[in-house]
């Protein structure tokens, strides 16, 4: 018997299984197929098809309510890791979340916290994977990390600073 294959999706599921970026997957399969996988697939939509289960790491609002998805693909939400409470001051609370960019940003995030150093405010910037947090310049009223738990920082948020994507 087959072996089983659960496939892992950590961004927005329909935008890429059947959305504007599939043909750009559809051109890497024969790339995919040479590194040896047991069966070659004709296309990517194809290859997740296959699976005998999807779990998708967003909520279900992040996708395209146009493409119906499959019934074995499961939405388990994001994954993150722990972070410790964080104090609340009496100053105004700033996050800074530009982290799902995996372009360089040390200059934009560089900019923002030297704005941000001048401001009676304290803020936390997170870099994702584009930026390691020692490459950015922070004054002493912003911490910066890698990753934050952005829906448990938000709530006591007085302002963010985002791109708008999906971090």
């Amino acid at each position: 018997s087959a072996t089983p294959v659960i496939s892992l999706w950590h961004t927005l599921y329909t935008f890429i299984a059947d959305g504007p970026f599939s043909p750009g997957f559809d051109r890497a399969m024969p790339s995919i197929n040479s590194e040896g996988t047991p069966t070659e697939f004709a296309g990517y939509q194809a290859m997740l098809e296959s699976a005998n289960g999807v779990i998708v790491f967003t909520f279900r609002g992040f996708d395209s309510p146009k493409h119906p998805v499959a019934g074995h693909v499961h939405r388990v939400g994001p994954l993150r890791e722990s972070h410790p409470a964080r104090e609340r001051s009496s100053r105004p609370f700033v996050l800074v979340g530009l982290s799902s960019v995996f372009t360089d940003q040390s200059s934009v995030l560089n900019e923002l916290v030297t704005a941000l150093g001048t401001l009676p405010v304290d803020a936390l910037v997170t870099t994702g994977r584009g930026v390691a947090p020692d490459e950015v310049n922070a004054p002493d009223n912003v911490e910066v990390v890698q990753y934050a738990p952005h829906d448990e920082l938000l709530p006591g948020a007085d302002l963010l600073i985002t791109h708008g994507g999906c971090g």
